[in-house]
């Protein structure tokens, strides 16, 4: 089977190429793709959503057909960065008849990690051999910080053996929703004293309490330089902590630490009230 270029070029652009096969009666012309928006609720910080919707076409030319649909998404957080999703194309079927009678399902995930307007653009492609007609649709979502709290403290040494006690990472922290705001407060102190690295957090800009387990995240100094961001994980598995507990962190660029039981010290996620 040869395929064309444009199938090729779109594959490798990172678009879903889908082909979808017409009956011989229908020959060339124009299809102009036609796209619906499922509402998406307010969701919290953290809190996974789907941005789904489908794609239909408009027969601009008789006798028209396609051979391929695409969709791609951009998600735009109220921070300005800009995350596109891995899209999903479903219900696809071949065409008994005009292509009008198609509909093709999409659907792409999202993690907000921030509290505020999210906007997004869907855009809609439908090939058929006369061109590809192309639909961009704009949207938007609100996200909240849903209730939640999370204090700890305490100390681990990262080597398998636990040798060298005094080569150990030491922390504490606490970050909380506050009733009728969208910030969460809080604060985080890192310290890896074999690495000599200090993390010091300025702002938290989210939290997501979920069972026995919490992410926060925020912006941070690192050995007093601004522009970091981190990203914390924690379980709480119970009274003590030590050798139950876990916490994983992460500032991109500067280090990664897997989840980790502890040493020493507590960590609590508090139900909410």
């Amino acid at each position: 089977m040869k395929y064309s270029r444009k199938l090729l070029q779109a594959a490798y652009a990172g678009i879903v190429p889908v082909l979808l096969v017409a009956s011989g009666a229908y020959a060339c012309c124009g299809m102009y793709p036609v796209v619906t928006d499922d509402p998406i609720d307010v969701a919290c910080v953290g809190q996974q959503v789907t941005i789904s919707g489908t794609i239909s076409a408009v027969e601009e030319w008789p006798g028209s057909y396609s051979t391929d649909v695409g969709m791609t998404i951009e998600v735009t957080s109220p921070s300005g960065d800009v995350t596109q999703l891995n899209v999903t194309l479903s219900n696809l079927q071949e065409f008994p008849g005009p292509p009008p009678s198609a509909t093709v399902d999409f659907a792409g995930t999202y993690m907000p990690t921030e509290a505020g307007t999210y906007t997004y653009v869907k855009t809609a492609r439908w090939t058929t051999w006369y061109g590809t007609e192309y639909n961009a649709v704009p949207g938007s979502f609100e996200v909240v910080q849903c209730p939640g709290k999370v204090t700890g403290g305490g100390w681990f040494v990262r080597s398998a053996d636990k040798a060298g006690k005094n080569d150990k990472d030491t922390f504490g922290f606490v970050a909380q929703y506050v009733q009728d705001s969208l910030t969460p407060q809080g604060n985080l102190e890192f310290q890896r004293h074999g690495g000599a690295i200090n993390v010091h957090s300025s702002t938290i800009t989210g939290l997501y309490v979920t069972g026995n387990t919490a992410t926060f995240r925020g912006l941070c100094t690192v050995n007093g330089t601004p522009g970091f961001k981190f990203t914390v994980t924690v379980v709480d598995n119970g009274e003590p902590g030590k050798d139950s507990d876990t916490l994983a962190i992460t500032v991109p660029t500067v280090f990664a630490i897997p989840p980790t039981l502890l040493d020493g010290g507590n960590i609590q996620v508090h139900k909410p009230k």
